[in-house]
Formats: C-alpha cells, sequence, structure tokens
C-alpha cells in the first residue's frame, strides 16, 4: 500500500507539471526603441518547471555579461525592420514562440538650415529647412521664440517623404520683406522623442533714407554768400556715399560725406538739387532743394 501511495503522489505532482504558456515578449517596460540606445529585452511564460528562454536574433547580439533570461541588447537605425524571437522551454516541451518587431525611433535632427540669411526690403524671402527623424518629425517655425502664424507676410509649406528615416521638409516665405521682420527665425523639429531648434537671424537690408527732411526746405542766400547744405542718410548696410545733382541730372558732388558747401555762391549754382544716399545695396530716394540766389 506504500508504494501505491508513493505512485499515486509522484502522479500527482507530475499533472500538475505543465510545460510553457502564454508567451510574452517585449522591451522592459518604460523603455523605447530609439537608435543607438540599450534596452532589455523580456520575455516570460506561465510553466511548471519555470521555463527557461532562448532567443534568435537577426544581426542583433545581447551585450556581453548581460542576463542571459533579459538579454540586454545595443538598437541603432540598421536594425529597423530585423526581428528577434524568445521561445521558452523546460523538461515538457518548447512553449509558443514570439517574434518582436524592431520598430528603430529617431529623435529629430534639423539637417538643412541656413547659418547667414541676408535679404533686401521688399523682396520675397524663402527660408528652406529640413529635418530627420522616425515617426517624421512636425516643423514649427519661430520667430524670435514664438510660433509664426500662417498668414500674410509669412507663408508655410511643407511635406514629409521617406520610409526608414523620414525627412520633412518645410519653406518659409515673407513675400515681401518689411523692415519689422528682422529677428531671430527659428525651425522647430518636434517628433514623439525630443525637439530640436536651430535658428539664424535675419539681416535686412534697405536703401538708406535721408533723416534731415527738415534742412531741405527752400533757401533763400545772398550772391557771394559761403552756402552749406547738409545730407545725413542712414540704412542697412549703412550710408557709404552721398550724390547730390541738378534738377538736370548731372552730378554736382559725389563723396563719402554728405556736406555740399558753396563758398562764394553765384545765380548760376542756384536752382533745384537733390541728395540721395547709397550703399553696395544701391541708392536711395533722393530729397530735393531749392536754392534761390538774389
Amino acid at each position: 500500500m506504500a508504494d501505491e501511495s508513493v505512485s499515486f503522489s509522484y502522479l500527482m505532482e507530475l499533472a500538475k507539471e505543465y510545460k510553457p504558456v502564454n508567451t510574452k515578449f517585449n522591451v522592459t517596460k518604460g523603455q523605447v526603441l530609439l537608435d543607438g540606445a540599450t534596452v532589455v529585452l523580456e520575455c516570460t511564460a506561465d510553466a511548471d518547471p519555470v521555463a527557461k528562454f532562448s532567443f534568435f536574433g537577426e544581426g542583433i547580439s545581447p551585450v556581453i555579461g548581460s542576463d542571459p533570461a533579459k538579454p540586454t541588447v545595443k538598437i541603432d537605425l540598421s536594425h529597423d525592420g530585423d526581428k528577434i524571437s524568445c521561445t521558452p522551454s523546460n523538461r515538457l516541451g518548447n512553449g509558443p514562440t514570439v517574434v518582436l518587431l524592431i520598430d528603430v525611433k529617431v529623435p529629430p535632427q534639423v539637417i538643412a538650415f541656413p547659418t547667414k540669411l541676408d535679404a533686401i526690403e521688399g523682396r520675397n524671402i524663402s527660408v528652406k529647412c529640413e529635418a530627420s527623424g522616425k515617426p517624421a518629425p512636425e516643423i514649427v517655425w519661430l520667430k524670435d521664440g514664438s510660433p509664426l502664424r500662417k498668414m500674410p507676410p509669412y507663408y508655410i509649406t511643407g511635406r514629409a517623404i521617406g520610409s526608414t528615416l523620414f525627412i520633412s521638409k518645410s519653406t518659409l516665405i515673407l513675400a515681401p520683406a518689411r523692415r519689422e521682420d528682422n529677428g531671430n527665425y527659428g525651425c522647430q523639429a518636434i517628433n514623439p522623442h525630443g525637439r530640436l531648434v536651430k535658428s539664424v537671424r535675419l539681416n535686412l537690408m534697405y536703401l538708406p533714407e535721408v533723416k534731415n527732411k527738415n534742412d531741405f526746405k527752400e533757401r533763400e542766400v545772398r550772391v557771394g554768400a559761403d552756402v552749406d547744405l547738409p545730407c545725413r542718410a542712414e540704412g542697412n548696410p549703412p550710408t557709404t556715399y552721398y550724390v547730390w545733382r541738378w534738377e538736370n541730372g548731372t552730378v554736382i558732388q559725389n563723396k563719402t560725406t554728405g556736406l555740399l558747401r558753396f563758398d562764394n555762391i553765384q545765380p548760376c549754382e542756384g536752382g533745384r538739387l537733390s541728395c540721395a544716399g547709397g550703399s553696395y545695396v544701391g541708392e536711395g530716394e533722393k530729397v530735393s532743394v531749392n536754392v534761390l540766389v538774389r
């Protein structure tokens, strides 16, 4: 009877044992398959006796010294689309194999953006930005740190292309550029795994403008007097020359300073005279003064 009791107990113990079932295989909770990341893979299964796990991967090897039951692997973009399988087993047999598809995520990077932005007032400006990432990053345009609204004079276009590593392209158009558009413009690339901003300062150039227009009122002077006619202009880039002309367009003076001086002025030197400032961008609008010599 004793032998029969032992055999029955042994059979009961065997009846409780079972090969692995309910295999689950994924990255440890809270970790993401980011490009360049080191992650821990975790495979579980219900089994009695406790299961051991076998891992098979395409070009992915566990980091040396990592836990055989929870292998640590180094992931990069070259592994995107690869597969790793986990098979649990015990002395009663193998359990279901689960395959993990490696879907590598990539934080955004701005890969094409100008480092210098010079433009001329009144003309249209196009600023292009390209950003990479996975998933495709959204591009948000900034001016002086604040998002730009898509309304005149700002026009924004964009699209995303690619398969493994997505490229987003966007163009900011200022039509036309105004002086108040000067400032820092940023291309901000955003996806669920990060954000990155690159900025450039818009240097909006404009033609020199005469600033002392009150000095260009009609002047009446005596014959033989010494007469000074000042002209002061400001622009971006700075004014480098001044041109005084007679009404018929003949140049009286072209110098780096705007002061026109007549020593012992004569009637033939009177009339309508104009001054304009200039730079390498061009010559600004002229301002005229009528000089009457009596």
